[in-house]
């Protein structure tokens, strides 16, 4: 029986981190499965990137109804899995506390889970979660009731795998779980322009997502970084890339900025 492995992304980047996990894991069969919640920015930004490459197959859904979609998600699965008899050797995510995430490990058999990145949020997940070997735990009972129903084992307390295999950018070289560092080769072999550096070119500054929410980085300290690094430039100016989720509260602060060049668009692949 061959194997395959399944790849489940919500974001551009977690696609970029993904492939180079495809690229990686070596599989002559893979399956993609996008959730398709991103803004319309980033989604569109998503569906370039997929574009460009090849998958034996894509599952796409929405992040309405999940306690009705997702079982509808795992049932497909296992019946393509089935019929082109096959089984599945990794599944690779990257948010440890996505419920949905965690209901495709819990009901589709599989050898390994591979954790790689969402952003900086991977490094407050290593430190929340996987250093301390923290179980995932995200009990509902109407909705678990409704999962039964349906056919799909609901989530209890979820220990970590002993298997799971952190692929990711940062230096996780103290991990409890095996740990692979992405170094994007993939992503430099197609994509490498060493000459369009210009040690006089204006300093760009990417933007972060999530800032100011539970668990990350607040506005003040945003702005302060951004000040930080403002004061080292050469010049006193940078133009500031936005995260294309960038709430208006943190824009509404970032704008005031002297010598900040704001683009009207996320930075991306072009």
């Amino acid at each position: 029986m061959s194997t395959t492995n399944v790849y489940y992304v919500t974001s551009p980047f977690q696609y970029l981190c993904a492939f180079e996990a495809r690229v990686h894991l070596k599989s002559q069969h893979n399956i993609l499965i996008i959730e398709e919640g991103d803004t319309e920015k980033g989604l569109k930004q998503l569906e370039d990137l997929v574009a460009r490459d090849s998958w034996n197959k894509i599952f796409r859904i929405g992040t309405q109804n999940r306690t009705i979609e997702s079982p509808k998600l795992i049932k497909a699965i296992k019946h393509y899995v089935a019929k082109e008899q096959l089984k599945i050797d990794h599944i690779c995510y990257g948010e440890f506390t996505s419920w949905r995430a965690n209901l495709l490990l819990k009901n589709l058999d599989h050898q390994a889970p591979l954790y790689f990145d969402d952003g900086t949020l991977s490094l407050v997940e290593f430190e929340h979660y996987l250093r301390p070997k923290k179980p995932f735990s995200r009990q509902r009972w109407f909705q678990d009731f409704l999962l039964r129903l349906q056919g799909v084992r609901p989530l209890k307390s979820e220990a970590i795998s002993d298997q799971l295999i952190v692929f990711s950018i940062f230096n996780f070289d103290d991990s409890p779980f095996c740990y692979i560092k992405n170094q994007f080769d993939d992503l430099l072999a197609r994509y490498d322009r060493h000459e369009v550096f210009d040690e006089s070119a204006p300093v760009g500054f990417i933007g972060q997502g999530a800032v100011g929410d539970k668990y990350q980085k607040s506005i003040d300290d945003y702005l302060e970084e951004i000040q930080s690094a403002l004061n080292c430039t050469a010049t006193g100016s940078m133009i500031y890339f936005p995260h294309r989720s960038e709430k208006p509260t943190v824009k509404q602060k970032v704008q005031p900025l002297k010598a900040l060049v704001t683009m009207n668009k996320p930075i991306r692949l072009k």
